[in-house]
């Protein structure tokens, strides 16, 4: 399964956006941690691919990632959803979080 299909993020409406408050398009779907669809275990996996290419390819870290920001959309595909929480990770400190989880 191919990653730009099988996942969507909400248009972010800059005009209605500040410092304090995110603004973006709605997203139809179900909580994926609720879902019964069949897909869902393959949605979580696309889901971490998804959080660690964001982290080691780009340096960025969503981090709010709890159940009611994973949607399964009604065609089948993962919303990630509110960017609101967000931090970079520069290089020295990525290589810092790996070595202190590997020692932990």
């Amino acid at each position: 399964m191919a990653l730009p299909h099988t996942v969507v993020v909400p248009l972010t409406y800059s005009d209605y956006t500040s410092r304090r408050v995110l603004t973006t398009e709605w997203l139809d779907g179900e909580k994926l941690s609720q879902s019964k669809a069949d897909d869902v275990g393959q949605l979580v996996n696309v889901g971490v691919i998804c959080y660690l290419k964001q982290l080691l390819d780009t340096g960025f870290f969503h981090a709010d990632p709890h159940p009611g920001n994973l949607i399964r959309t009604p065609d089948g595909r993962l919303a990630i959803l509110d960017f609101g929480l967000m931090t970079e990770v520069c290089g020295r400190d990525l290589l810092s979080l790996f070595i202190t989880n590997r020692d932990s």
